[in-house]
C-alpha cells in the first residue's frame, strides 16, 4: 500500500516491480511507479494542486521533451515526481515515478563534495 501523504490520481495503479518502500526510525526512502491513462499535463496539474494539500511545498516545476517534473519539500524530506510516457507493453499509458528521500546537503547541492575534498 502507498502512504497517506502521497496522493495518486484516480485510475493509476502501482507497478510493484518498479516500486520500493523503506522506512526506519530516521527516514523514509520511497520509490513508487504508477501507470494509468490520464494525459501528462493533467497529471502534472493533479500533483501541483494535491501535494500542497498534503503538506508538501512546491520547489520546482518544469516540462521538457514530454517529461514533466515536480519537486516538493516537507520538513526534512524531498519528493520528486516524474511524469513520462510508459515504455514497453504499457507504452500508450502515462507513467508516474514518485520518489521520497531525506533532504541531506547532497540532494540540494549536487556538487557539494567537490568543495569539501
Amino acid at each position: 500500500a502507498t502512504v497517506d501523504d502521497l496522493p495518486t490520481p484516480i485510475g493509476f495503479g502501482l507497478v510493484e516491480a518498479l516500486s520500493s518502500h523503506h522506512e526506519d526510525a530516521d527516514a523514509r526512502r520511497i520509490k513508487y511507479t504508477f501507470h494509468g491513462r490520464a494525459a501528462k499535463p493533467r497529471v502534472d496539474r493533479f500533483y501541483a494542486n494535491q501535494m500542497p494539500l498534503k503538506g508538501w511545498q512546491l520547489v520546482e516545476r518544469k516540462a521538457s521533451l514530454g517529461t514533466y517534473t515536480l519537486q516538493f519539500t516537507k520538513n526534512d524530506e524531498r519528493c520528486d515526481v516524474r511524469i513520462t510516457t510508459a515504455l514497453g507493453i504499457a507504452r500508450n499509458r502515462t507513467s508516474i515515478t514518485v520518489r521520497v528521500e531525506p533532504i541531506d546537503s547532497d540532494s540540494l547541492i549536487p556538487n557539494l563534495n567537490i568543495l569539501t575534498d
